[in-house]
C-alpha cells in the first residue's frame, strides 16, 4: 500500500538539478542491476544529459520535503528514423520515497506528455526480477512485448530483459513527426504538471 507524502510538486529538470539526481541514480549503478550502465555518471555528465534529453523529451523531477525525490523521462527508443514515433520511458527514486505515489505521479505526468508531444509507442525496458517496476508500468496498461534472454552481464550474473510497450494513439498513415519538448507552450506544460 503506497503511502502519499504531503506537498510533492512536479516540474521540468533543470542542469542544476544534476547533483542531486547523480546521487539518487549512483546506487542503481553500483548496486543493482537496475540499469546496464556499470559507473556511475559525475555530476557534469548529468548536467549534459538533462540539457540534451530535455530539449526534445520530457524530463521531470518531483519535489518533496523540500528535496528531489525521484526523476523520470523519455529518450530514443532506437536511432534510426522509422523509430521517430516511438520512445523509451525509465523512473528512478531515492529509496526513501518508495511506496509513497511518487513513481505514480511522475509516469502520468510523463505519459500525459508523450501524448500531447505526439508520440504513438512508450516502451518501459525491465531488468528482471524487479516486481516494482512491473507493477507501475502494469497499473498504467503496459503489455509484454517480448523478454530478451540473458543479454547483459552485470554484478556476475546474465541478465534478462522484458520489454513492455504502451500504445498512445491509433496507428494510421502519414503520422506527423512529434513535437519536441521545446516546442510546447510553457504554460500548457505547467498546467500538466499540476
Amino acid at each position: 500500500m503506497e503511502e502519499p507524502v504531503e506537498q510533492i510538486t512536479y516540474r521540468l529538470a533543470r542542469e542544476a538539478d544534476a547533483g542531486r539526481l547523480a546521487e539518487i541514480y549512483a546506487p542503481y549503478v553500483r548496486q543493482t542491476a537496475i540499469t546496464f550502465e556499470y559507473e556511475a555518471p559525475d555530476v557534469d555528465e548529468f548536467a549534459r544529459r538533462i540539457k540534451t534529453i530535455g530539449v526534445k523529451y520530457p524530463y521531470l523531477v518531483c519535489e518533496t520535503e523540500g528535496e528531489i525525490a525521484g526523476y523520470a523521462y523519455a529518450s530514443a527508443y532506437r536511432d534510426r528514423t522509422a523509430f521517430q514515433w516511438s520512445a523509451e520511458l525509465s523512473v528512478y527514486l531515492d529509496p526513501r520515497f518508495h511506496r509513497k505515489g511518487i513513481a505514480t505521479g511522475l509516469y502520468r505526468r510523463l505519459l500525459a506528455l508523450m501524448e500531447m508531444l505526439g508520440y504513438y509507442t512508450v516502451y518501459g525496458v525491465i531488468t528482471l526480477p524487479n516486481e516494482g517496476s512491473l507493477k507501475l508500468h502494469e497499473n498504467f496498461g503496459f503489455s509484454n512485448a517480448g523478454v530478451w534472454h540473458n543479454c547483459g552481464y552485470k554484478l556476475g550474473h546474465w541478465r534478462d530483459v522484458i520489454c513492455l510497450e504502451r500504445h498512445l494513439r491509433p496507428f494510421g498513415t502519414d503520422p506527423r513527426t512529434p513535437l519536441r519538448m521545446e516546442e510546447l507552450s510553457p504554460d500548457k506544460v505547467s498546467a500538466l504538471l499540476q
